[in-house]
Formats: C-alpha cells, sequence, structure tokens
C-alpha cells in the first residue's frame, strides 16, 4: 500500500492500475483492492483521463491532512469505545459502593481514568490543529 501511494505521490500524471502493476511488480488484485482502500481513507482520488476508459489515480499531495484525518477516525472509533467502557465502570461503581471496593477494581478503574484523562487531552489538541494543506 505504501508502494502504491509513493509511486503517486512520486509521478507527476496520474497512474492506472496497470501501471501501477507493471512499475511496482504487483498482481492487480492486490493493486486494486489497496488503491480502493487508499482511496476511500482520501489519500488517492481517481481522476479521468481524456481519451481513455481506463481509471486514473492521484496521490493527495497534503501528507499532513491525511495524517490528520486518519487520527480523527481512529479517534472516533477509541471515544466509542471509551463511553462504552465508561458506562461499565459507572454502573460497577454504583453496584460496589454498599460493599468495599477491592484492589483490583481501585487499580483498574484509576488506570481507566488517566487513560481516559490523556485522551481527552490529545482529542482537545487534534479539534484544534487546523486541516490546511501545507502549500496554502
Amino acid at each position: 500500500m505504501g508502494q502504491i501511494y509513493a509511486l503517486l505521490y512520486l509521478s507527476p500524471n496520474p497512474v492506472s492500475l496497470d501501471d501501477m502493476v507493471e512499475k511496482l511488480n504487483i498482481s492487480k488484485a492486490s493493486a486494486s483492492l489497496n488503491i480502493r482502500y487508499l482511496e476511500s481513507r482520501g489519500a488517492v482520488k481517481r481522476v479521468w483521463v481524456n481519451g481513455t476508459r481506463k481509471d486514473y489515480y492521484e496521490a493527495e499531495p497534503d501528507i499532513v491532512k491525511i495524517v490528520i484525518s486518519r487520527l480523527k477516525y481512529h479517534f472516533k472509533e477509541i471515544d466509542d469505545r471509551f463511553k462504552i467502557l465508561e458506562t461499565e465502570l459507572n454502573q460497577k461503581t454504583q453496584q460496589t459502593k454498599s460493599i468495599n471496593k477491592d484492589q483490583q477494581f481501585n487499580f483498574y478503574s484509576d488506570r481507566f481514568k488517566r487513560i481516559k484523562k490523556m485522551y481527552d487531552n490529545l482529542t482537545k489538541l487534534l479539534k484544534i490543529l487546523p486541516v490546511k494543506s501545507l502549500g496554502e
């Protein structure tokens, strides 16, 4: 996948799947799967080339934009998981209020709170990072 992105990034003109297969010595199936993945992640885009029916691709030239976009995507997944864990932790805390909390529960509860605090700070930082092109 990295080879495909590098090829597109360093190519002054759009590149077809057949060209990728030839230049990178990979199978067409592999090229197709990887280009679709890169396209779905915004790292490459399909472009039209006059006079041909083949699909051609270009790389998104702003690598920082791609990285920030991917981080935001993964942070959304992590956020969903944190919400589930937080709900379960709150339920467990309510259940154990009348009983003495055991050391293991306290240990994991403390670790979760620390990780959550770090995650919240990273999320705030990510929200203020601009997703502008480096060339602008």
